[in-house]
């Protein structure tokens, strides 16, 4: 298990130096892979009655960790992202309440807001 581990820093950690070092897109990779996975892990946590809202969720999260490098205005993203939410819970309203929009959109917002 130690050995694993001081493996993968061997490995990783001049890995991620070089990256940091190349900055640009190659460090922003990094932040949506590592975001991703945050996110990932979040709506699985979060999963209630094994409902969780993952293509608002990511789409969300991407524009507002991205929303520097896009080339048009963020707000409107931001938006379009919030009408997904309103859409997905309107269309499966049943199965999906306000809690699990709430839990879905909140994940989505920290992850992607903090890590921008």
């Amino acid at each position: 298990m130690l050995k694993t581990r001081i493996l993968t820093a061997v490995i990783g950690i001049p890995v991620l130096l070089y990256l940091l070092y190349l900055g640009g897109i190659f460090w922003d990779m990094v932040f949506l892979l590592m975001a991703v996975v945050a996110l990932y892990e979040y709506l699985t946590m979060m999963n209630h009655k094994g409902i969780s809202l993952w293509i608002p969720a990511y789409y969300l999260m991407i524009v507002l960790l991205l929303q520097n490098r896009l080339p048009v205005d963020s707000g409107l993203l931001i938006f379009i992202g919030l009408l997904l939410f309103a859409v997905e819970l309107v269309v499966r309203f049943p199965q999906v309440d306000l809690a699990d929009t709430a839990r879905s959109f909140f994940g989505a917002f920290y992850i992607g807001y903090l890590l921008h």
